[in-house]
């Protein structure tokens, strides 16, 4: 192999190496993110007095998702805020009635 060849191949190496660095920081970044979000929702949820579990049902899925939501394990996106939001406002003005 000649010493360009070489050196062609070792910044492949870098640069892919690099990227790979990147990619963990942006992750864990979102990470921290959804962690943070799904804190405050829980937060949110909690200080209501609703459970996990009616919250899921009327999400529509499941509470071991929801929990995950919570727990930063799951991508929070728009809808899911929006939609956590809607029935956790809707849950404490039917407990209010």
């Amino acid at each position: 192999m000649s010493a360009k060849r070489s050196s062609s191949a070792s910044l492949a190496i870098y640069s892919i190496g690099q990227q790979k660095i990147a990619d963990s920081e942006a992750r864990k970044k979102r990470k921290d993110r959804n962690q943070k979000i799904g804190q405050m929702m829980r937060e949110v949820r909690q200080n209501a007095g609703l459970s996990l579990r009616q919250v899921a049902a009327m999400m529509g899925c499941s509470a071991p998702f929801v929990s995950d939501l919570e727990l930063g394990n799951r991508m929070w996106n728009e809808d899911w805020v929006r939609l956590y939001d809607s029935v956790c406002l809707t849950l404490v003005k039917k407990s209010k009635k």
